[in-house]
């Protein structure tokens, strides 16, 4: 019977080794010092949509308060002049033409918020920045026609503005 419990012991004694050897083990790859590093699958990255550049916006507006305010091409005879800039320049405008002629004045703004514009001796009016144009018809008193297009707090984007000649 000794012999018995003698191996019963030994045996035991192994399985117990055992079991805290494993376990040692696998508490050390857990542990700060742990070696080796895990492995991680690298795949390809996905493809980030690329965001507009801020020049690309500003074309992008440019081009649709000027599509709100081309009416006419360039060699028309009607057409006199148009021009754009930012809302953040803004615009202050003095066109030399005859006294006497009507002019018809389109601005558009396109972006957010809106501006103040003040044509001749029109009241300021303020405009949407929704790339709708405003038509103001103007006779020229003096030999310039003055406009101005201003930014409200918080508006930004584009303005555009063309100037034609109306037969009276």
């Amino acid at each position: 019977m000794e012999v018995l419990e003698d191996l019963l012991v030994k045996r035991v004694s192994a399985a117990l080794l055992l079991t805290t050897v494993a376990i040692s083990g696998i508490a050390g790859c857990s542990g700060p010092d742990a070696s080796p590093e895990p492995t991680v699958s690298k795949s390809a990255p996905h493809p980030a949509t690329p965001k507009p550049t801020a020049t690309a916006v500003d074309k992008a507006l440019s081009d649709r308060a000027h599509a709100a305010v081309s009416t006419l091409d360039t060699n028309d005879p009607a057409f006199v002049e148009s021009g754009d800039d930012t809302v953040a320049q803004g615009v202050h405008n003095q066109s030399p033409l005859p006294a006497g002629k009507t002019y018809q004045v389109l601005i558009a703004c396109a972006g957010t918020g809106s501006v103040e514009v003040v044509v001749a001796d029109f009241k300021p009016h303020v405009q949407a920045c929704d790339a709708n144009p405003s038509s103001y018809r103007v006779t020229s008193k003096s030999k310039v026609l003055d406009f101005s297009i201003k930014g409200r707090p918080g508006a930004s984007g584009a303005i555009a503005w063309q100037i034609s000649n109306i037969k009276t």
